[in-house]
């Protein structure tokens, strides 16, 4: 997912975008080792709408929990557990480095919302067909790498 943003991204916009870029603004002492961990954030580019400097940080969050409670939650709200992970990036990367964009998406398919604020936002200056063209071959990518990583991780499960 972080190469097909990035590639798309500077395709799409024509901004460059770095990827694996360490951002020092948002490296911390970690609070239970005390060892420093620095912030590596998936893509470094420009927004698409303001040209401000952005990071693209991609996840997987998955829906199902083993805790009871927070399994009862996430099938209750639609969309809860990719909230949740970008509420995690969120404080992890707080706005004073940047602004960080949480490319989050849940296991079965589910965007969260910065996701799709993100990929509207690639074609926010396009009408009619050209609008249609970017936003579906957006989508249709990054679902299809969504369930080959998930066809990967079950596979190597199961010892294949």
């Amino acid at each position: 997912m972080r190469d097909f943003c990035a590639a798309y991204h500077q395709k799409i916009t024509g901004y460059a975008a770095t990827t694996e870029q360490l951002v020092p603004a948002w490296n911390r002492i970690h609070p239970r080792t005390g060892e420093l961990e620095e912030a590596k954030l998936d893509v470094a580019t420009r927004d698409a709408v303001t040209g401000n400097v952005i990071y693209l940080d991609t996840s997987i969050a998955c829906a199902h929990s083993d805790d009871q409670s927070r399994q009862r939650a996430r099938s209750g709200r639609d969309g809860l557990a990719a909230q949740l992970r970008e509420d995690e990036k969120r404080r992890r990367y707080p706005p004073q480095g940047g602004e960080l964009v949480p490319v989050v998406f849940e296991t079965g398919g589910r965007p969260g919302d910065a996701a799709v604020a993100y990929v509207r936002s690639l074609a926010h200056d396009l009408e009619g067909a050209g609008r249609a063209e970017v936003l579906r071959y957006a989508w249709q990518q990054l679902s299809c790498l969504l369930q080959v990583g998930n066809a990967e991780a079950l596979l190597a499960a199961i010892g294949t």
